[in-house]
């Protein structure tokens, strides 16, 4: 896939997120999808706090910060607020957008915020490559209202040339018994 074949396939999934529409972008790795949510955020024009929930201490300090400043969006960084999945349950106060990176690191227990209005938004998306087949975790998704908004599979990924193909090797290893 060309560059100028990503970035039309980028506009695509961006278009497909209607202004003020809260859900899930499903998108294989590869796809762009924190350019896909700041490109979101510079289209909508944010004003006001953006709160976005990432696996780790590194994306929140380091990485998300430097994508805004990547994709031309430093103006919105005074507004950004990033946080560990593990230290959302800590967290309060109200958001025009909520970004939930990497949603399969969603547990009822962290989610608690979100459910009971500690933490109030306009709109929520959630992202991931790695879609959970986990139900409580599709319960959550329910209960936060996140409909899928757009999907692009690993396989379809590699279909349109955007993954290489894969394939999946696994080896046996014969366990030893405990005497």
């Amino acid at each position: 896939m060309t560059s100028k074949e990503k970035s039309e396939l980028q506009k695509k999934v961006l278009d497909s997120i209607k202004p003020g529409m809260s859900g899930r972008l499903l998108l294989a790795p590869r796809a762009g999808k924190t350019k896909i949510i700041i490109d979101y955020i510079k289209r909508e024009k944010i004003k006001g706090k953006i709160l976005w929930v990432t696996p780790t201490s590194k994306l929140a300090k380091d990485d998300i910060p430097a994508e805004f400043d990547k994709w031309k969006a430093k103006t919105y960084k005074k507004n950004l607020v990033t946080v560990t999945w593990k230290g959302l349950a800590k967290q309060e106060g109200d958001y025009k957008l909520v970004i939930l990176d990497e949603e399969q690191f969603i547990t009822e227990r962290n989610s608690i915020p979100l459910l009971n209005a500690d933490i109030t938004y306009d709109v929520m998306l959630s992202m991931t490559g790695t879609e959970s087949k986990v139900k409580t975790k599709r319960e959550l998704y329910t209960a936060l209202g996140l409909k899928k908004i757009y999907e692009i599979s690993i396989n379809s990924a590699v279909d349109i040339g955007l993954l290489s193909n894969y394939r999946i090797k696994v080896v046996s290893i014969p366990m030893n018994e405990i005497v």
